[in-house]
């Protein structure tokens, strides 16, 4: 029985890492600045595109107030 106990722990230790490193990867991948480069204007397109959960649709309605 104890066995079971330690592959359960053990199961639950490495899920709950996967998800922390999920988090802090999320988490540092949002502090990185836009590259200069980048092209502010593709929300431009978003008029024409149906995917509202990207994140560019997103911004372009702050930006228009909405």
């Amino acid at each position: 029985m104890p066995e079971l106990v330690i592959k359960i722990l053990l199961t639950i230790a490495v899920l709950a890492g996967l998800v922390g490193l999920f988090i802090l990867s999320y988490l540092l991948n949002k502090k990185v600045p836009r590259p200069a480069e980048c092209d502010q204007e593709k929300s431009s397109q978003c008029a024409h595109c149906a995917n509202h959960s990207c994140h560019l649709y997103q911004n372009h309605n702050q930006e228009k107030g909405d």
